[in-house]
């Protein structure tokens, strides 16, 4: 768009339901450069790990470990995670603090609720984590991040979408000829990428068709794989398909 006299003037929209926007914004000279921004991969949420958490790190943390426990997670829950891992550290701190001077003096549970209020508001009304450092002592290590896993769900699992299942192959009985069949297309590509490569094969994983009547463990199967790769996993039935698909 042009200003009259000033030049030229650049919108950028952000939207996160792009068929709920009228269509007249979304035709030619209007908006019509759309940028789809997807759910970042598990390279892509180590990046944004290192880069959102500017805490300091016990020699325990692995944010390649973290990035990997994570499928779902976009932008903002990463960053929700590494405040959530500072407030569990914060507990951490302030338990074995609290231990130590019992040994001294007995605090009362008003005190240790009135001196964590105060540490934890204090964390929280900061936006930059980076003041954290002006505890003596404090780290965050890899132990907190995992409690903090489970305070903070991915925004796909929010919104109904399911994510990582909870199946493994020990909750799977024979088909172990499926499973290696299995195993060399989807699980061995995602997780040993580099071994592939050297070979000159193609680390991507296929698309595959399980058939076979009711209740022979197709689901599970998938479910199995999907825990074992961290891939997302929606269950979706052939009608239920066809009405996601927009003609």
């Amino acid at each position: 768009m042009e200003a009259s006299g000033r030049g030229y003037v650049l919108v950028i929209g952000t939207t996160s339901r792009p068929d709920a926007v009228d269509g007249g914004l979304r035709r030619a000279g209007r908006f019509d450069c759309e940028i789809s921004l997807g759910i970042p991969d598990e390279q892509a949420r180590q990046k944004i790990l290192e880069t959102v958490c500017k805490l300091p790190l016990d020699d325990s943390v692995n944010m390649k470990t973290v990035a990997r426990l994570t499928p779902g997670y976009v932008g903002a829950d990463l960053n929700a995670l590494v405040r959530e891992a500072a407030k569990c550290a914060i507990n951490r701190i302030f338990d074995t603090i609290v231990n130590h001077n019992s040994s001294k003096r007995q605090m009362t549970n008003e005190e240790i609720k009135e001196e964590l209020a105060k540490v934890l508001s204090w964390l929280e009304a900061d936006d930059d984590p980076r003041v954290l450092k002006e505890l003596g002592g404090f780290v965050v290590a890899m132990s907190d991040f995992e409690r903090a896993l489970e305070n903070v769900q991915p925004s796909a699992k929010r919104e109904g979408f399911a994510t990582v299942p909870d199946v493994s192959w020990q909750d799977i009985g024979a088909l172990s000829d499926i499973r290696q069949e299995l195993e060399w297309n989807i699980l061995f590509p995602v997780k040993r990428p580099e071994d592939f490569a050297l070979l000159g094969i193609s680390a991507k994983p296929q698309g595959i068709l399980l058939c076979g009547p009711p209740g022979c463990g197709k689901t599970l199967l998938a479910k199995a794989v999907a825990n074992e790769t961290g891939i997302n996993f929606i269950s979706v039935k052939g009608p239920e398909l066809l009405n996601m698909v927009s003609y």
